[in-house]
């Protein structure tokens, strides 16, 4: 477990289990959490309700992401918010920004995909900057 960042719940929500899978195996391979569940799109609210989340990831194609945050948050959710994607040429705006800390390629490297989450949990925004869909934290 890492000693300088400590959590106790993340929830990752999608619909494709074997792409939720490996975001699972990612943030497990960080040490930071006590718990990661993965949850479909249909059950998270319901998952958030019942429990304290402190990192939020959810797959940006398997549902309306701004519905589940905005529904979240008056559940009193107040935790990190990290959207993923998968498509290629996305259609990236403010609106994300204004509802996420984090807006990750899936297609990056693990290594780069595992820094971004551990930065945005360090208080760090994560965005992708040009064409070549490279990420920084910001």
């Amino acid at each position: 477990m890492n000693e300088e960042l400590h959590f106790d719940n993340c929830l990752i929500v999608g619909n494709d289990q074997p792409s939720s899978e490996v975001m699972l195996n990612l943030v497990e391979s960080l040490g930071l959490f006590e718990n990661i569940d993965v949850s479909s799109s249909n059950n998270a609210l319901l998952y958030l309700q019942a429990n304290i989340v402190d990192l939020l990831i959810i797959r940006g194609s398997c549902c309306n992401v701004a519905d589940v945050i905005s529904q979240a948050r008056l559940f009193g959710f107040s935790g990190k918010v990290v959207i993923t994607f998968q498509e290629q040429g996305i259609s990236f705006n403010n609106t994300i920004k204004s509802i996420a800390d984090g807006y990750i390629d899936e297609h990056c490297a693990h290594e780069v995909i595992r820094s971004c989450i551990k930065a945005i949990l360090q208080g760090y925004s994560v965005y992708p900057i040009d064409d070549d869909r490279k990420e920084i934290a910001a």
